[in-house]
């Protein structure tokens, strides 16, 4: 049965798939309280809502996390895809009058900043200049099978090594060309 994603006054229902994720991935803490998982990969075909669950995970690890000073990016191929993981972060907080109040968004940036948590979301691209000297606490490579190259990648997996609990989460498709780095 297949059962698409429902949005009604800012509000959505999520597939089985994303929900069944969601909670393997944050149902679970260490005996510390630390997390269980710190990386994740998960490969779904094309159409099937991962803009939608990078955009869950971004704001959850903005506001919910318990992490201080979140720093959450976004890492697609190209800025056009980036541009929409953003917009939808920034419409889903725009249209509830709480999250409206305590985001600021910058459109040109492609950031969503909350001044009182002291935390940020960027959209990054693969085809926009350097990443680095980043202090990420969450990192979402979006199609990671579709990036050329492994520098946006590395730069932001290193990006993470001064949190402790940081998570990274890697959403692809199958692709089909198994001599990109990616299949490594």
């Amino acid at each position: 049965l297949y059962i698409a994603p429902k949005f009604t006054r800012g509000e959505f229902t999520l597939f089985p798939w994303q929900r069944r994720f969601l909670m393997a991935l944050y149902g679970w803490r260490r005996a510390d309280g630390g997390r269980r998982f710190q990386r994740a990969l998960l490969h779904v075909p094309k159409k099937n809502g991962k803009t939608l669950l990078v955009s869950v995970l971004a704001a959850y690890e903005l506001l919910a996390a318990g992490v201080s000073s979140p720093l959450v990016c976004s890492a697609s191929t190209t800025r056009e895809n980036a541009k929409q993981v953003y917009e939808q972060l920034a419409a889903a907080f725009g249209r509830n009058a709480k999250l409206k109040a305590i985001t600021k968004p910058v459109e040109y940036q492609r950031t969503v900043r909350i001044p009182d948590r002291d935390a940020e979301y960027r959209a990054l691209s693969a085809d926009a200049p350097n990443a680095e000297g980043l202090n990420c606490s969450a990192v979402i490579v979006d199609e990671a099978h579709a990036h050329r190259s492994p520098k946006l990648y590395r730069t932001l997996e290193y990006a993470m090594i001064g949190r402790a609990d940081g998570l990274m989460v890697i959403i692809s498709t199958a692709g089909d060309d198994l001599t990109l780095w990616y299949y490594d």
